[in-house]
């Protein structure tokens, strides 16, 4: 099913009044998981579960926390993350990935000062549990960017203000 008649058929599953802060983002959100339904009804636990802002780190259980305290490098890639950010004036899905591939980039030449190299899930998965308190989800750019900088910008900084603290 093309992307067209497949938005026709979802959206009018999709709960719009309890989802005030996506509903400019709902055609996005409905693509993202395109593969993933299996019935139209889904969707709405979909939003549910990944798309309602999370701010903070109330949401995570242990072993996430445990998982960004396992290495020392967490921390410095969220703080270099949070500077690309914080420089955008837009986020989008574009300039997330540009970002991305930045600090991939940065890592691999050495520029980016770690402990340890970092790459693949050592890269990816500190920044997803700590925008999206998931562990796994679609493309990491895109569901970055369906939130607003703000709260981008809260959740890196409870997150390293987390890591500061936490020995």
């Amino acid at each position: 099913m093309d992307d067209v008649m497949y938005l026709a058929f979802i959206k009018p599953y999709v709960d719009l009044n309890e989802y005030d802060e996506i509903k400019t983002k709902v055609n996005e959100i409905c693509l993202m998981f395109k593969n993933q339904l299996q019935y139209g009804y889904q969707i709405n636990e979909i939003i549910k579960e990944s798309f309602v802002p999370h701010v903070g780190l109330s949401n995570l259980d242990q072993a996430d926390l445990d998982f960004l305290k396992s290495n020392p490098n967490y921390r410095q890639l969220l703080i270099s993350f949070k500077e690309k950010i914080n420089q955008l004036d837009q986020v989008n899905d574009h300039n997330v990935k540009e970002i991305i591939n930045w600090l991939a980039h940065q890592i691999k030449l050495g520029d980016l000062v770690l402990e340890k190299p970092l790459g693949g899930k050592n890269l990816y998965m500190p920044l997803r549990i700590v925008l999206s308190n998931k562990k796994h989800g679609p493309e990491l750019n895109k569901v970055i960017a369906l939130y607003d900088k703000q709260t981008i910008l809260k959740n890196l900084d409870d997150a390293i203000n987390y890591l500061t603290n936490a020995k």
